[in-house]
């Protein structure tokens, strides 16, 4: 039998809609995390955010964090410690099953040590959470691990 454009024609397509349904198995089958378990929960807070966010921008340098070598120190003002609740989640970006939560319990310096060596190397994010006085404080920060 001679091959001829007709037989070209019909092996384009079948090659096409093999590659399509390859293409829809695999996509199907990954997992793709969202940013976040409780993403809608947390958009319906935005507002509430937003304003934890701007009063940790008026605290200023008053919230803020430092690596240093084998640990984190997270820094509020000494008069806050023993009355203000919250928490730091450790957020990672690239793996969803090692992020945690602990709870900010800081010392009557106002800081709070965290030891790294237990944290995966590579890219994080500290999501500081507090509530000190009637008023919500947020603030994030990146960090990396080598």
């Amino acid at each position: 039998m001679k091959f001829h454009w007709g037989h070209g024609i019909v092996l384009s397509f079948v090659l096409f809609a093999s590659m399509i349904g390859y293409m829809v198995t695999t996509a199907m089958n990954s997992d793709i995390p969202m940013v976040s378990k409780d993403y809608y929960r947390q958009e319906a807070n935005f507002n509430t955010h937003a304003e934890a966010v701007k009063h940790a921008k008026q605290a200023g340098n008053l919230l803020h964090m430092e690596q240093l070598n084998g640990h984190l120190q997270f820094f509020c003002p000494p008069e806050w410690a023993g009355k203000v609740e919250g928490e730091i989640y450790f957020y990672r970006p690239s793996d969803a099953q090692l992020d945690f939560k602990i709870a900010f319990i800081p010392d009557q310096t106002g800081i709070q040590t965290v030891a790294t060596d237990h944290l995966a190397k590579g890219y994080w994010r500290a999501k500081l959470k507090l509530h000190y006085a009637g008023k919500p404080y947020f603030k994030e920060y990146a960090f990396q691990l080598r």
